[in-house]
């Protein structure tokens, strides 16, 4: 199993390879959100799809900034992919931009978080 990281930005061979309805298809990049101990000891992880189309920047569940190019990492677009579809590894998000992309994904999957 090769070593990845919470916070990794991947390039993904998507299985999906044709557009179906508004699901991510073709290969993209994304952001490993999986924790670090699944992350060691799973086949798999779980992913959030990165697009440079900056459609709707106004959603909770979108988190725009710290990449290189333009894009947006989408909460709302999760998968879990096998780590075999994994192309490379593009760059790792500082643990501010984490921050960011964790609060959108608390947002897409609406969960109530106690201080």
């Amino acid at each position: 199993m090769s070593d990845f990281n919470r916070g990794d930005i991947v390039f993904v061979e998507n299985p999906m390879q044709t557009p179906h309805g508004h699901v991510v298809a073709g290969n993209h990049p994304a952001v490993v959100i999986q924790n670090d101990a699944g992350n060691e000891h799973s086949n798999n992880l779980i992913i959030a799809y990165i697009t440079s189309q900056l459609k709707r920047l106004e959603l909770p569940t979108q988190w725009y900034g710290g990449l290189k190019k333009v894009s947006v990492v989408q909460t709302e677009q999760l998968a879990t992919i096998d780590k075999g579809d994994v192309i490379s590894v593009i760059d790792h998000l500082t643990d501010a931009d984490m921050a960011r992309v964790d609060r959108a994904i608390i947002a897409s999957l609406g969960l109530e978080v106690s201080a």
